[in-house]
């Protein structure tokens, strides 16, 4: 399968920091990665997203030390 051009990839973005998730958005789109942008405040937030499995998610970006469900713990559920 061809590697998808990192401009055409959606991104899912967890931190609890809403200045923090601005900043790597911000980051990424300098560089003209990313064509859709999802964010978290938490890890459980994430893992309801991922859960909906629309729209597919690309590449994950995540805090590690975060409320309700840390990144690590995220990560387990994820590969699970």
């Amino acid at each position: 399968m061809p590697m998808q051009s990192p401009a055409q990839m959606t991104f899912l973005i967890v931190d609890d920091v809403d200045a923090m998730r601005r900043s790597i958005r911000t980051m990424l789109k300098l560089i003209n990665y990313g064509r859709l942008f999802l964010e978290a405040a938490n890890g459980r937030d994430a893992w309801r997203i991922v859960e909906k499995g629309q729209p597919a998610i690309d590449f994950i970006i995540s805090d590690y030390n975060m409320p309700y469900l840390t990144g690590t713990e995220l990560l387990h559920r994820i590969r699970l």
